[in-house]
């Protein structure tokens, strides 16, 4: 995936289930098997194996997408997301002197009102 804004290396990527665009091939996005399938309200949740190395990703189908994809190999990518970068990291790529804040949030939530 392209990251133009982020510096090179190791990352951690976050995305909703529901932000994303399948694709057809794979230039550029993420492709898994599919591992495990259930319906939730109206939608298929679709669990992805993305290879030995990476987690596994979850996504989110529209009813009309989910017979077509159930139980087969998926290309997607997310159409919004957001990189995590470890302390050790970032405190290397900004140099020894830099400081990280142990206690720094990299975001912060909104309140629902519940």
């Amino acid at each position: 995936m392209r990251a133009p804004t982020e510096p090179d290396g190791a990352a951690t990527l976050y995305f909703r289930p529901h932000d994303i665009e399948l694709i057809d091939g794979c230039g550029g996005c993420l492709a898994g098997l599919v591992t495990a399938s259930r319906r939730v309200a109206g939608t298929r949740h679709l669990e992805l194996d993305l290879g030995r190395n990476h987690p596994h990703a979850e996504i989110e189908l529209p009813p009309e997408r989910t017979t077509t994809q159930d139980r087969a190999r998926v290309a997607f990518r997310p159409t919004k997301w957001k990189l995590f970068r470890d302390h050790a990291a970032v405190a290397q790529v900004e140099g020894p002197g830099a400081e990280v804040d142990a206690q720094a949030q990299p975001f912060e939530l909104a309140r629902t009102g519940t």
